[in-house]
């Protein structure tokens, strides 16, 4: 389980005292990991949106919303299409247990982290998640 974006998410709604943090996403709510629904940093001003790429920006989301409380939940590349609003930067993005550890620790660039990312296939499997804010623009 991604413990870091479950905590990223927590942290966001912290940091907005009193208001929603909306999450947009393709059908894949933002705390089911593995299939599974995730209890643990679960935020109860964190809202799951369903949105699908082109569409502009759903009406759970209340006009004026400022960036920092809009996220865009993606697995690919690149951030989806928003009709009517723009990406204004990334938020988060998931990486393995072990490099976040190893950046922690300062051997980030140790030859075996380098070798672990070369063969342990994260980059192509269900985990990797990107969070993008968005402005709904005028």
């Amino acid at each position: 389980m991604d413990v870091h974006y479950l905590r990223f998410l927590w942290r966001t709604a912290e940091s907005h005292p009193g208001e929603t943090v909306y999450v947009l996403n393709d059908g894949d709510d933002p705390y089911r990991v593995y299939g599974l629904e995730a209890s643990v940093y679960r935020h109860p001003r964190v809202q799951s949106v369903s949105h699908r790429p082109g569409d502009p920006v759903p009406p759970e989301v209340p006009p004026g919303t400022p960036p920092e409380r809009i996220l865009l939940l993606t697995r690919a590349g690149a951030p989806p299409e928003v009709a009517g609003a723009e990406v204004t930067g990334i938020a988060y993005r998931s990486e393995p247990g072990y490099r976040v550890m190893a950046r922690l620790t300062g051997i980030e660039d140790a030859g075996w982290i380098r070798w672990l990312d070369s063969v342990d296939g994260w980059s192509g499997s269900s985990q990797p998640r990107s969070l993008y804010r968005i402005g709904i623009t005028p």
